[in-house]
């Protein structure tokens, strides 16, 4: 991890959350403390009136139908059958939701150019591990499969989330892989959260940022992986590090910030990657802390993080 300190631009925004809720994200004691801070927070940013957005239920085999969004870019840039996005957002397994996360996928949606659908799947620790995965494979074999009717290539669907939702989105195509059934053009994973046992240094480093450290990180694990927490055989779809062959995943895409406690698990995970044959581009942002982009999303250093990020897109798509 970066000796250096947090970029001057984004420590403005994590000193002003920091000064309206002392302790940041971590000050809540409870659950339901922490999806309504998070959920105001998310909620303060401006409604992006430049895509349109569908709501529909999904069937889930054996569970509630799950409730997805589907973004269309007002403004076409792709001819039909277009391409798509199947978004997943984070929150630790335990946060968030599409509401909270609109914002994030309209902007997806927007600046790529693709259609572009977002999953509210069910968060623990209600709903331990499997259920979100669950969703999540629903969700995308409904997707797939009514690609004809949305007007999608099949061929040209990218798979992206971020922090909990980058885990669920590798945990998904690892997955998709074993069961070989369908198989996404593109995987773009946000600050992946993908190791449960939280041995590496940057994991243990960061512990009082504010944004997601150590110890929010740690209860959340416990809370999404239930009875199995501690075992050894925790389920690569659950923990993605725990995946000992990583062959056949689709081109992939990892970004992650120095002061981010997901750094050295990521950036092992895509050297992992790469030793198994997988296209891997692997960036660290210097400075940035986790989802700093999405807390000062107008300074210099996030417009870099965005753009870096939409010309992947835009390339795997085309």
């Amino acid at each position: 991890m970066s000796s250096r300190e947090i970029h001057p631009e984004l420590q403005v925004a994590l000193s002003a959350l920091l000064t309206a809720v002392p302790g940041g994200f971590n000050a809540p004691e409870t659950i339901e403390e922490r999806r309504t801070l998070v959920n105001a927070v998310l909620a303060l940013n401006p409604l992006n009136e430049n895509v349109t957005r569908e709501d529909r239920l999904i069937p889930v085999e054996g569970a509630p139908d799950v409730r997805i969004r589907i973004y269309r870019p007002k403004h076409a840039t792709y001819s039909l059958p277009q391409p798509a996005i199947f978004t997943i957002h984070g929150g630790g397994m335990v946060m968030g939701n599409i509401e909270a996360d609109d914002a994030n996928a309209a902007n997806l949606c927007e600046k790529s150019g693709a259609l572009t659908v977002a999953i509210n799947y069910r968060l623990a620790p209600e709903h331990p591990f499997p259920a979100a995965i669950n969703d999540c494979y629903a969700v995308a074999y409904w997707l797939f499969a009514n690609a004809n009717e949305l007007d999608v290539d099949p061929e040209r669907i990218a798979l992206h989330g971020g922090s909990a939702g980058g885990g669920l989105a590798i945990g998904l195509a690892l997955m998709l892989r074993d069961r070989g059934d369908l198989r996404f053009c593109y995987l773009m994973a946000i600050y992946p959260m993908i190791d449960d046992r939280h041995t590496t240094a940057s994991s243990q480093a960061i512990t009082d940022i504010g944004i997601w450290d150590r110890k929010a990180s740690l209860e959340s694990w416990a809370w999404y992986l239930g009875d199995t927490h501690g075992r050894d055989d925790i389920s690569p779809y659950a923990a993605p590090t725990r995946a000992t062959n990583l062959e056949g995943l689709p081109p992939t895409f990892i970004d992650v910030g120095t002061h981010d406690l997901f750094l050295d698990e990521d950036q092992e995970f895509a050297e992992r990657l790469k030793a198994a044959g997988v296209p891997v581009e692997f960036y660290i942002h210097e400075g940035a802390y986790h989802a700093a982009e999405l807390f000062a999303p107008d300074a210099k250093v996030s417009r870099e993080i965005w753009n870096l990020r939409f010309a992947a897109l835009k390339k795997a798509l085309d």
